[in-house]
């Protein structure tokens, strides 16, 4: 090849030098020799000639082809041109062609037609086709070739290949040669044409289309020629495609309003499907039309005209027939029912398919399919195009659907509603609510069995679309146990669908099979009426399946009726409440008998008990209906569970339950009812029970329960108030009783006298605990042996007492002789029933027991004994509280106004060793104690910080020492701990100082002293006298508490003092930096000016004035610019002004500080005044200028005369001051400058 580029002749002996495929041919032929010269035009190389020889290729040949090779290159080039030519008219011809089509104003198919036979034509192959993108398929809509057309109109996969590809890359894909198998049908059979060349139709981003091209002599060489037309083929497209568009929109638009109009008339889904199949020929030229239901899994025929008329009523299975395909794929266009496969004929034997049809979905809102409509004619066939005046009309057929049921499905709604809050009486609910069922699933026939009580059996209780045949049925008990569909929907509470009553999932019952016969039932729909029953309805038409929204209706249908009948269920429950609330409220107060009257009349009981307990096992009814009061034992009887705090009802069998209840047995009781009577505390006050002697219906034990409850309530407030009463009197009886004592020992007395006189108690004993001997004395006794026992002491875990004692609360046991702590001091251990009470102060503690027994008698104490000898020791406690009070309450008096009176004092002090003296007398006076100290903590150990009272003359002359460990001694304890310490007797304390033990010290008290949360000390009482009983770590917690808040302030005070001294010397140095004074020169002048102040002799205060004005004396120059401020040479009048303004912003400046005083403001105003008034900003003269600030003068004036500053250098301290005594009564006060001269000379 590059030989021949250059423009060589070759020649070649065959086949030794030629090896090619081509030269073996040529070879095997006959040919011995080759030459191969190259054919060049204008532009270059056009190709290459080749001569083959029988023979050896002679040279004279090779000379005369070399002459003849121009004119051959010549010739070619002229026919390639000539080619060309005629290529590019004919290309231009038929996109006139084209263009012209689309003048004319053709539709899109006929335009794409043009373009498949001028495709075919311009670019020689045997067939042509042109398809449109529809969605995820494409349509042939034109053809040209017979090969190909009978594909037109059909519709395929855009997955499958080679448009596939095509749609993916957007290039042409080229077949060289079309597979038999592997590839859809319609390819496999065009493979006779031999090659494919399929181009994308794309006008714009996305693909339009394509052109396809079969058969073709060089598919590959036909690629570039094919791509130009396919351009111009997409704009015609995508143009008349637009055109086209808009059109059919307003066809459907049209056709789906229309549909709407007339389609809102309809009031059910029946009517719905009739007035489609009505509109049909109108809207899409349908010659027949059918629209079949999707309920549950089959397809139904609900409506049909022309000879499918016949087929309404018909299901067709799952899966079956073209209408199938169209739910799960879509749209389906049938060319010819005959020869389509799909087809499923429902009448099969009476008509045959033919002709062409569309079957469409009817889509839900959810895009999912209510059905589908099927549209059929003869002639012209329905083709792709006619598919979307379908689907409009089934989309509003759809619409219409959707809204006939939401219609129904509200109106139904609503009807329920209103029959629910309107009708009361059951059998009328029923038969509304079966109309109602009826109409839901299509107008058929209902059937409600229930009971309205709840009860079982069941009765025919409400039915619709039936006759006088239903008698025999309204007489018949419905046993729901022994009818297996009614059983199901009860124990489920959910729908039973019987699309086939042939094929049920199980059998039915007796009734509910005879009910199946006699109205010949083909489907039937069960639903629970709540607890109340069941409801049938069936359809009444033939093939009637029954839809998910006709099983949810009647299902929310059902739960309406059942509301209503709980709604009259309640009503009369609440009928008879109100009646027994009415009976209850007329009940006289107090009246227990006709409480109990009341009760058991509401209630339709035999007797009523009103019940108290006695003891644990052993009650007395004090209120009966139907028999006597009477006392009983609680063992083995129902009474005992109620007693325990739990309702019992025994509808029915009580006797069998307790069979050792000999009164529930003598009375012949066969149900029992009994609640638990309690305060409002939660306290057990007796039992409610009611019995009959008949069972009681199980469906009324809620009705009977709230009854009982209420009277229980009341009854409960009856007692409560009872003993409420006896509790007040016994109250007021027993501080009656103690009332008169005036001394302790009275109380006592008083109280066992009290005891034996009210209640039925035998012997009573007053105890007191004696914390020293940890016993109980008993201090008081009455009754039998009762001076035996006075004087007696008991000691810990003797007698029941201290299980009394210990616990803090009342004992009381009905036979005392059976515990093994009980101890008899009065006679021999006997039956006899035993109550401690604990005897309590005013703050709750314990002081003793006050205890009653019946030991001489044998008998119990009733509860109105146990409330009085509770109310006698609450007596008694207040009244031993109310004398200790009084003898108490003369020495707090004092100690109160001592310790308010350190509040006072220590307020006003801010000196801490004030605050300590000040505190530690009031502490030694106020306690009692000896000696009242303050130990202060240090890094070398507790040194004594102050000392009040008078100690004994042997402690003060024992060496004491300057300080000691913090860990030694109790000192060490209380600082490690951080907790108080009280210790009555000193000598006994493991960590007792020998030292202070040998001075005779007996008790002592620490406090730990905080403040802000550091112990900084502690206080301490001190007594070498006695020993001290009364604890006084509350007082010295106080005095503790009251000196760490004094302390705490006294800091605060000082720490805010110097926190605010060192903010403003902080911010008269930052003063001096800025305007490049001497280092020093705040602290300097300060120190200058104090010390002639102090010289005056000025008071603290001015001194303190006078130091924070020389802190802030120049504060104005931060206004000042550092232009003028820093200048090196002299300021120019304006810049001098604005310099000696500075003393006026300065004092400004301060004023808003708020806590300066005015002589501080004066110094920093008037500091730059001259004696003889020549001075600024107010041009004072002599003694109108405040004091401080002439003071102040001198001394800044002299340390800048000594300082070096930029502008001179420093002057010696004689020069200075001649240069101050010179200038004194022109600057300086003359009397103040000889004092400063003289204290600076002084040195």
């Amino acid at each position: 090849m590059e030989a021949l580029s250059a423009g060589q002749v070759l020649a070649y002996r065959l086949p030794s030098e030629a090896t090619g495929p081509a030269s073996q041919h040529w070879a095997e032929l006959g040919y011995q020799g080759l030459l191969l010269a190259p054919l060049e035009g204008e532009e270059g190389l056009l190709g290459t000639l080749a001569l083959l020889f029988f023979e050896a290729v002679p040279e004279e040949g090779i000379t005369a082809l070399k002459e003849v090779l121009p004119l051959f290159g010549l010739i070619l080039q002229y026919a390639q041109t000539k080619t060309e030519l005629e290529r590019r008219q004919s290309t231009l011809e038929a996109l006139h062609r084209l263009d012209q089509a689309m003048l004319q104003g053709k539709s899109l198919t006929e335009i794409a037609h043009v373009g498949a036979q001028e495709a075919r034509q311009l670019l020689g192959a045997k067939a042509a086709t042109v398809s449109l993108v529809e969605g995820t398929q494409r349509r042939l809509i034109a053809a040209a070739g017979r090969e190909v057309e009978p594909f037109v109109g059909q519709s395929a996969s855009l997955e499958e290949n080679p448009h596939a590809q095509v749609w993916r890359s957007g290039t042409p894909v080229v077949l060289t040669e079309i597979p038999v198998e592997g590839v859809p049908i319609w390819l496999s059979q065009l493979a006779p044409l031999g090659n494919a060349l399929v181009l994308p139709l794309q006008p714009n981003d996305s693909i339009l289309g394509f052109l396809g091209l079969y058969g073709l002599s060089n598919p590959r060489a036909a690629v570039a020629l094919a791509k130009i037309f396919a351009a111009q083929l997409s704009l015609a497209l995508l143009r008349e495609q637009d055109r086209e568009a808009l059109m059919q929109r307003s066809k459907e638009q049209g056709i789906w309003l229309r549909a709407l109009e007339v389609l809102s008339e309809a009031q059910n889904p029946e009517e719905t499907a009739q007035l489609i199949i009505e509109l049909a020929p109108e809207l899409v030229g349908a010659e027949q039309a059918a629209v079949l239901w999707l309920e549950g899994d089959v397809l139904r025929v609900a409506a049909a005209n022309g000879i499918w008329a016949p087929a309404v009523g018909q299901r067709l299975p799952s899966g079956r027939g073209i209408s199938w395909v169209a739910i799960k794929e879509g749209t389906q266009v049938v060319a010819d029912l005959a020869k389509d496969l799909r087809a499923y004929n429902p009448l099969e034997g009476q008509i045959s398919l033919s002709g062409s049809g569309i079957v469409t979905r009817l889509p839900d809102p959810q895009g999912e399919g209510l059905g589908v409509l099927i549209v059929l004619r003869n002639a012209p066939a329905y083709t792709a195009p006619d598919t979307r005046w379908i689907e409009a009309l089934a989309q509003a057929g759809a619409i219409a659907l959707e809204r006939a049921r939401r219609d129904l499905e509200a109106r139904l709604l609503l009807e329920g509603a209103l029959l629910a809050a309107q009708e009361n009486e059951p059998a009328a609910l029923a038969d509304g609510f079966a109309r109602l069922f009826a109409q839901a699933v299509g107008g058929g026939r209902a059937a409600v069995w229930a009971h309205p009580e709840r009860k079982q059996p069941w009765r025919l209780l409400g039915v619709s679309g039936v006759g006088e045949e239903i008698e025999p049925f309204r007489q018949a008990d419905f046993d729901p146990q022994r009818e297996p569909w009614a059983a199901w929907i009860q124990e489920h509470q959910a729908p039973l669908v019987v699309e086939d009553t042939a094929k049920p999932p199980f059998a039915p019952g007796e009734i509910e099979a005879a009910a199946l016969q006699s109205y010949t039932v083909l489907s039937i729909l069960g639903v629970p009426v709540g607890a109340f029953g069941v409801a049938y309805a069936e359809p009444g038409s033939r093939g009637k399946a029954f839809a998910a929204y006709e099983i949810s209706l009647v299902e929310r249908l059902g739960g309406m009726l059942a509301g209503a009948l709980e709604r009259h269920r309640l009503a009369l429950a609440e009928r008879r409440v109100r009646s027994a609330l009415e009976r209850l409220a007329q009940v006289p107060p107090g009246d227990l008998e006709a409480l109990v009257q009341a009760l058991g009349e509401s209630l339709g009981m035999r007797w009523v008990f009103l019940d108290r307990l006695l003891a644990p096992d052993r009650a007395l009814a004090i209120a009966v209906y139907g028999g006597e009061p009477l006392e009983y034992d609680l063992k083995d009887t129902p009474c005992a569970d109620v007693f325990a705090g739990h309702f019992c009802e025994y509808h029915q069998g009580v006797r069998a339950y307790f069979p050792r209840d000999q009164l529930v047995v003598e009375m012949g009781a066969e149900a029992y009812l009994g609640t638990p009577l309690r305060g409002t505390d939660g306290q057990m006050l007796g039992i409610l029970v009611a019995m009959h002697d008949a069972a009681l219906s199980e469906n009324e034990a809620t009705l009977r329960r709230e009854i009982l409850l209420a009277y229980a309530q009341r009854a409960a407030l009856e007692l409560q108030q009872r003993e409420g009463l006896a509790r007040l009197e016994a109250t007021a009886r027993a501080h009656s009783l103690l009332r008169p004592a005036h001394s302790l020992q009275e109380v006592y007395e008083f109280a066992v006298e009290a005891a034996l006189q009210e209640t039925r108690a035998t012997s009573a004993l007053f105890l007191l605990y004696r914390g020293v001997e940890d016993c109980l004395e008993i201090v008081a006794s009455a009754g039998r042996a009762a001076e035996v026992t006075r004087g007696q002491r008991m000691g810990r875990e003797e007698g029941l007492v201290w299980r009394v004692l210990e616990r803090g609360e009342a004992l009381y046991l009905e036979n005392a002789a059976e515990s093994p702590e009980a101890l008899f001091y009065s006679g021999p251990l006997g039956h006899g029933a035993y109550l401690g009470v604990p005897l309590r102060n005013a703050v709750g503690q314990v002081l003793g027991v006050l205890s009653a027994d019946t030991a001489e008698r044998g008998e119990g104490l009733f509860p109105e004994d146990r409330h009085f000898l509770l109310a006698l020791a609450e007596a008694a406690g207040a009244a031993i509280a109310r004398l200790e009070a009084l003898q108490r309450a003369q020495g707090e008096a004092e100690r109160f106004r001592a310790l308010a009176e350190l509040s006072v004092q220590l307020e006003a002090l801010e000196d801490p060793e004030r605050i300590l003296e000040q505190a530690l007398d009031a502490l030694w006076r106020i306690s009692g104690f000896q000696v009242a100290l303050f130990g202060k903590v240090t890094p070398e150990g507790l040194k004594t910080g102050g000392m009040a009272g008078k100690p004994p003359q042997e402690w003060l002359s024992q060496p004491q020492q300057e300080s000691y460990p913090l860990t030694r001694g109790l000192v060490g304890q209380v600082l490690q701990t951080g907790e108080a310490l009280f210790v009555p007797f000193y000598p006994d304390h493991p960590l007792a100082l020998p030292e202070w033990v040998n001075s005779g010290l007996k008790s002592i008290a620490y406090m730990p002293v905080g403040v802000f949360g550091q112990t900084v000390g502690i206080l301490g009482l001190l007594d070498f006298r006695q020993a001290y009983q009364e604890n006084p770590l509350p007082l010295l917690g106080f005095a503790s508490r009251r000196l760490g808040r004094a302390l705490e302030k006294a800091q605060t005070l000082q720490e805010l003092r110097q926190a605010r001294e060192g903010s403003l010397k902080g911010l008269g140095l930052a003063l001096e930096y800025r305007d490049l004074e001497t280092a020093g020169h705040t602290e300097r002048v300060t120190a200058l000016a104090l010390r002639l102040a102090e010289a005056l002799n000025l008071d603290e205060a001015m001194l303190t004035q006078l130091r924070w004005g020389a802190y802030l004396h120049d504060l104005g120059k931060l206004a000042i610019p550092d232009a003028i401020l820093k200048k090196p040479g002299k300021l120019d009048p304006k810049e001098w002004e604005r310099m000696k303004a500075h003393t006026i912003v300065g004092e400004e400046m301060a004023r808003q500080m708020g806590f300066l005083p005015p002589a501080t403001l004066e110094i920093i105003r008037h500091h730059h005044e001259r004696w003889d008034g020549t001075g600024y900003p107010d041009a004072l003269e002599g003694k109108t200028i405040p004091l401080l600030a002439r003071i102040f003068a001198l001394s800044d004036v002299y340390d800048a005369l000594i300082s070096e500053r930029p502008y001179k250098p420093a002057w010696r301290s004689e020069e200075a001051l001649a240069e101050i005594e010179r200038q004194a009564g022109q600057q300086f006060d003359p009397e103040l400058t000889k004092i400063f001269i003289r204290q600076i000379r002084a040195g």
